[in-house]
């Protein structure tokens, strides 16, 4: 899965290391890209065709499978907000906590938090 989420690293992006311009680093994309092995021998793989995917999770849940469309979009569009925190620094926990404190005291008001 690393090696996904490096896609969006400013130095590959920027070529900044000169890794591709120099040194001619290539990614080479698997299909599927991410698979989970299970200790009963089971795998579930996430594959780059929806179908196929749908198909893999109908073995484990014909329920999920049939959700699975609906959820792609909302996940995508949770990714930009994943890779932007990948290559930053964290926030302070004093910056975190005061965050934290600042939502629980807004929804004991009743206040919507988003």
């Amino acid at each position: 899965m690393a090696h996904i989420f490096i896609q969006a690293n400013p130095l590959l992006i920027d070529d900044e290391l000169q890794l591709k311009a120099r040194y001619g680093l290539k990614y080479v994309f698997p299909d599927p890209p991410v698979t989970s092995l299970f200790e009963d021998g089971q795998k579930l793989s996430f594959c780059r065709n929806r179908e196929r995917t749908c198909a893999e999770i109908a073995k484990f849940s014909q329920k999920d499978r049939q959700r699975l469309p609906a959820a792609i979009p909302a996940a995508a569009a949770w990714l930009p907000m994943i890779a932007a925190t990948l290559y930053s620094a964290p926030m302070s926990m004093g910056d975190s906590r005061h965050a934290w404190t600042n939502r629980v005291k807004a929804a004991s008001c009743g206040a919507s938090v988003k």
